[in-house]
């Protein structure tokens, strides 16, 4: 691939981009963010036209309808939106789920659209009428994509429980559904609609026949989780998306790669083909908006939010460790409020970072699919362990500081020793994407949550597996031990935080709803007396561990709330995609911990 770039696009949304959508005459963009705005661009220039500002929470997907009279977009605040790109003027509001919409697909011809909701249901609206016609609820799971037929007399859902499903519209009935291995994030039509393309966590794409729901096709084409799939207009070309940080083009229907291209480093969230086969654009979760010319391979645009959002931070003594998006490992010394370390220590963003038990390290994980061991006495790289495939999310320590366990994107835990830098184990728990892992020192016991909603306990020594921890409804962002060692809470994108007892392997939901958006970090104050959460409503809220009461909310963040930790000194300090470090004191002798003095400060660059 060329690497000639002929424009730098200031795409001017504030947070990630979450979908992209071309015109079907191929003279406009639509792009949508989690700054809850969808932008329209002129596609020859990039000129920015139009913004429309009328959601109150991130914009997941937007579409165009065929005729391009019609504009839809889907958000998290519930509800979707038909607009006029022409001036913004909004056509339709449609409200009817209960909970965040995913995808949107619509009909300007048969005046139809379809929506799908983490509520788990699709519904098919009436658009000269606004209402829903019908509401499916044969998913047990978060509903991630649909797409209906031209004619309107169909439509296909994928979930994230594994299923396609084919309904009849006439008839307001299911026809058939199959059963796959594992979720299924996105779907398409091809074949002159003969055959229907699925792809999700499996790597692969499979293509059903769309008369019986038998798999005629598959192939894996990724390392990783396939995130997104898009079908040319000509139906010659199929584009994929991965966790893997690869965009890659096939002919159709040979399957041959074409362009096999790592657009941004960053996982992309939505991707389109212009009409005349030349312009492939993409918008991924860091913001980025990328633009390649597939007739001569090169890349000729990139945008980029300004932003250095944090994504992790580890504390140890009165040291504090963090990183994010600009792939530098930051030390402060919170007592002399001196930095100590300021070093870029991987290629592309720094996921996760963790002090070792004795002090002497510390280990960070990355997009670059690697992990990095710093010196913290020497301030030096220490070593960099190679293995993993896709982005490295998480790291744990074993008591004596001579371990680690990291996972990611590849759905492998690998234990490696630190002296020899050799891979001791490699734990495959379901294969899923690994979020969060945590070592419990008390008990000898490692918790690895995976998108599949499951905790896996093994032990530490052996790493055989000891049990198995369920309830949430969503993927599970973080987990974290008590200080004692005897619960577990963990936080996902269903809003829920859980506590799991290892004393006889119990769940229970801790608070149900506790954000309005999806809880990111989560973490113990020192005494185990309460338990704090930061979600993307930006807001960080501390609870008491006993009772399940709130405490306080603090709202300081503009954007979503990645990371935080309490120090030893019960300070918290919360981190988040506005590249700011909030440091609060929370007194833990007062009944609801007094007046919180809270310092907020943008993060050394």
């Amino acid at each position: 691939m060329k690497k000639v770039l002929t424009k730098n696009v200031k795409m001017q949304h504030i947070s990630p981009i979450r979908g992209v959508s071309i015109s079907n005459n191929g003279k406009y963009i639509a792009t949508a963010g989690y700054d809850n705005t969808i932008k329209i661009w002129l596609t020859e220039s990039f000129e920015l036209l139009f913004s429309f500002e009328k959601h109150t929470d991130l914009v997941e997907k937007v579409s165009w309808s065929e005729n391009d009279n019609w504009i839809a977009s889907a958000s998290a605040d519930a509800s979707a939106i038909i607009w006029n790109p022409q001036n913004g003027e909004i056509l339709n509001v449609l409200k009817e789920h209960t909970d965040d919409l995913l995808s949107i697909r619509i009909s300007e011809i048969h005046h139809l659209a379809s929506t799908t909701s983490f509520d788990k249901t699709c519904i098919i609206w009436d658009l000269n009428k606004g209402i829903p016609i019908y509401t499916f609820k044969d998913h047990s799971h978060y509903v991630n994509d649909s797409i209906l037929t031209k004619d309107g007399k169909y439509v296909f859902t994928v979930s994230n429980d594994g299923r396609v499903i084919k309904y009849n519209l006439d008839q307001g009935n299911k026809e058939w559904e199959v059963q796959t291995e594992k979720d299924l994030n996105s779907i398409a039509l091809i074949n002159d609609e003969k055959n229907l393309i699925v792809a999700g966590d499996d790597c692969r794409l499979i293509f059903l026949d769309i008369l019986s729901g038998e798999i005629v096709n598959s192939k894996i084409i990724h390392d990783a989780p396939i995130k997104t799939v898009y079908v040319s207009h000509d139906e010659t070309l199929i584009a994929t998306g991965g966790y893997d940080r690869k965009i890659k083009v096939f002919k159709y229907p040979s399957l041959d790669l074409i362009h096999d291209i790592g657009a941004s480093n960053k996982w992309e969230n939505s991707i389109a083909i212009s009409p005349d086969n030349r312009l492939l654009i993409s918008g991924s979760f860091r913001s980025t908006f990328f633009a390649f010319d597939l007739k001569e391979a090169t890349e000729i645009a990139t945008g980029a939010v300004d932003t250095k959002g944090i994504n992790s931070i580890d504390s140890f003594e009165q040291f504090l460790a963090y990183g994010g998006d600009d792939s530098i490992l930051k030390v402060l010394d919170l007592k002399s409020n001196k930095w100590l370390f300021h070093e870029k220590v991987h290629d592309s963003i720094i996921q996760g970072i963790k002090f070792s038990p004795n002090g002497k390290y510390i280990a960070t994980t990355s997009y670059d699919e690697t992990v990095a061991v710093t010196n913290f006495e020497t301030l030096e790289l220490e070593k960099v362990f190679v293995g993993h495939r896709g982005v490295v999310n998480t790291v744990a320590w074993n008591k004596t500081s001579n371990i680690i366990i990291t996972g990611g994107y590849d759905g492998i835990a690998r234990v490696w020793d630190l002296n020899t830098g050799n891979i001791l184990k490699e734990i495959i728990s379901d294969g899923s994407v690994i979020k969060s892992i945590s070592w419990n020192h008390y008990h000898n016991l490692i918790a690895i949550a995976h998108n599949s909603r499951v905790v896996y306990l093994y032990d530490g020594i052996e790493f055989c597996l000891k049990g198995v921890f369920k309830g949430h409804q969503a993927l599970i962002n973080q987990l974290a031990w008590s200080s004692d060692g005897s619960r577990l809470v963990t936080v996902s994108r269903d809003k829920t935080i859980m506590i799991h007892h290892i004393d006889r392997m119990r769940s229970e939901v801790f608070v149900d709803h506790a954000h309005r958006k999806s809880i990111k970090s989560v973490s113990w104050s020192r005494s185990d007396k309460y338990i704090i959460t930061g979600s993307y409503d930006t807001n960080v809220k501390i609870w008491d561990s006993q009772s399940g009461n709130l405490v306080k909310t603090i709202d300081t963040h503009t954007l979503g709330v990645a990371a935080l930790v309490t120090t030893v000194d019960d300070q918290l300090v919360t981190g988040g995609w506005d590249n700011r470090l909030t440091i609060t004191d929370i007194t833990e002798d007062s009944s609801l911990i007094g007046n919180l003095k809270t310092n907020t400060m943008t993060t050394l660059d």
